[in-house]
């Protein structure tokens, strides 16, 4: 039976984990659920530095669930080590309550976990739904094409899949873009105190990027369709240079 790792950046206990894994174990994979201990949403890729303290839960049929004081990001990375006795088929992440859309992946930690295991080439899906989803419509969605969604990432090393769920059900999604507008902050109110000033803000998120000819991933989901983007593992490429006005010599 092929392994699949389920993580998330909820939390153990979050119930988009529980139906990932449920979606998973009833797709015939032997889950393995690797989750935080706590809540690490918009902690992005970051890693803990130190012992990983790991526990044991009760396994659930074809189940093992396990628990890590760590990151989302620390959870793959000892999914994909030797403390497993093989490396899984897929990395499955969320799902996330609440959308990861634009360059909102950029700060996701839902994200970072698939992104982590896409670096290491193992294919890989971050799934995420709307705030007010609703559960009983999310699983369907998710179980009609994850195979088709897994094959894909196992297709193409180094890619993996950021997967926005719209409120209502649909089975139709489509390949989409990422919006590539910055996220942005509107401070609302600025409080100064002998600690410094208190600044009440919010993330500004704009409506849907129009552009003809591609479909945005944010344009997507307003038209109720399931987002599907598929993003390269390492966005630090480097980037084109030129040596016109430099010197470059070695000495």
């Amino acid at each position: 039976m092929e392994r699949i790792i389920v993580t998330n950046d909820d939390g153990y206990q979050s119930m988009g984990i529980e139906l990932l894994a449920e979606i998973a174990t009833g797709a015939r994979f032997q889950t393995y659920v690797i989750a935080p201990e706590e809540n690490h949403s918009g902690r992005a890729h970051s890693i803990s530095f130190g012992d990983l303290h790991v526990r044991r839960i009760a396994s659930r049929g074809d189940q093992r669930w396990f628990t890590v004081k760590g990151t989302p990001v620390d959870c793959v990375r000892l999914g994909l080590s030797s403390y497993f006795d093989r490396s899984p088929l897929c990395v499955l992440s969320g799902i996330n309550l609440g959308w990861n859309l634009g360059r909102h992946v950029m700060t996701s930690a839902t994200v970072a976990a698939a992104r982590e295991a896409a670096a290491h080439g193992v294919p890989a899906i971050a799934f995420s739904a709307s705030q007010h989803c609703s559960w009983d419509h999310v699983a369907p969605m998710i179980a009609r094409h994850l195979d088709d969604w897994i094959a894909y990432a196992a297709s193409r090393p180094g890619t993996y899949l950021n997967i926005n769920l719209p409120e209502a059900a649909t089975k139709q999604w489509r390949w989409t873009a990422l919006d590539a507008r910055p996220v942005t902050m509107r401070v609302m109110n600025i409080q100064p105190s002998l600690l410094g000033d208190r600044i009440e803000y919010e993330w500004v998120d704009e409506g849907p990027l129009r552009v003809p000819g591609i479909l945005g991933d944010r344009e997507a989901v307003a038209e109720g369709l399931i987002s599907v983007t598929a993003l390269h593992a390492t966005q630090d490429d480097a980037a084109p240079f030129s040596d016109d006005n430099w010197d470059v010599s070695n000495g």
